[in-house]
This record gives structure tokens, sequence and C-alpha cells, in this order.
């Protein structure tokens, strides 16, 4: 458990404590505020708050814990998944599929940010399509996608924007 609450279990795990290294080969299920993740095998490092599932892994999470009506998305991947507590991101990688509410996106990659304060109820996210080009985005409830999105690709240093395309995410209620 870590200091914010976090908890990882399985069966089994190896730790060295002065590697600050958790490992195990088993079933692994880690969870925190909002978020339940699955996978098979991991291996993490409480103190510096990232853990990686190997493979085979389900991640169902609200976007927004505050709100009762928030959707569940679920996201899977072949793996491995990383998560970083301290950057708020998560990376997925190999055959991902996201679905929430019947609509699913697929990739081979998916970066995940979730920083509540910049995008409250959902997040950033990058998911590349070649070598040098990414699909970029972000959504919040409330926020300027347009100022956040720049933010955003402000902060990850170098782009450039081939297009621009801004629309509503509808997450709940009819169109």
């Amino acid at each position: 458990t870590t200091e914010r609450g976090a908890q990882l279990k399985t069966e089994s795990l190896n730790w060295s404590r002065n590697d600050d290294l958790v490992t195990t080969q088993d079933k692994v299920v880690i969870t925190d505020q909002g978020l339940n993740a699955t996978g098979q095998g991991a291996q993490a490092q409480p103190k510096l708050n990232k853990a990686q599932m190997n493979k085979d892994v389900t991640v169902n999470m609200i976007p927004d814990v505050k709100d009762p009506n928030s959707k569940n998305v679920t996201i899977t991947c072949d793996g491995p998944m990383e998560i970083d507590q301290l950057k708020n991101q998560a990376v997925f990688n190999e055959n991902v599929v996201a679905v929430q509410e019947g609509r699913i996106l697929k990739a081979d990659k998916v970066e995940i940010y979730f920083d509540q304060e910049k995008y409250p109820g959902f997040f950033a996210w990058i998911i590349p399509t070649s070598t040098d080009v990414a699909k970029v985005g972000v959504a919040g409830k409330g926020i300027n996608a347009a100022v956040a999105l720049e933010n955003f690709l402000t902060q990850k240093g170098k782009h450039s924007i081939v297009r621009k395309v801004f629309a509503p995410i509808w997450i709940k209620g009819p169109i």
C-alpha cells in the first residue's frame, strides 16, 4: 500500500528492499482511486510509485470518481502496461483496446495522462500512429480544450501540428 492508498495484491512476490523492487510472475491486482487493474506478472518500485504489469492487462477506471454518473472505461492490452503515479501516467502496449459505452478504440500503444486539475473527469492521451506521428488529445469538464491541448503539447516538447479537430465527447445522457 502506497502513502496515497494504492494497493498491489498478488499470491506471492519477491521483495528486494535494497533495490526498492517488488516482482512476481503471479496474477496481480492493483487498486487506486477509481482504478482497478489486473494482469499476469508485475514489477513495482513502491518508493518511486512506479509499477508494470507484464501481460494480459485489463484496467477498469472511472474518469471522475467524484461524479456518480461518470462512465467506466475499460482498457486491455497484451502488455506490458506501465504506471508512473508521480507523473500521473499510464502506458499501454501491444494490442490495446479501449471501450466506453460501446465506443471502441484500437492501437498498438496508448499513453494516458491523469491530472484531475488540468483535465477534470477525464485525461490527456497520446496514440502513436507511426514513428514520428501521433493522435494527441485532451478532455475535461469545463476546460478550454484548445488551451489545454497547446499547454500539453508544449509540456511534451518539440512538436508540429498537422491538423486540429475539436469535438465534444459525449460521456453520459442523450445526444
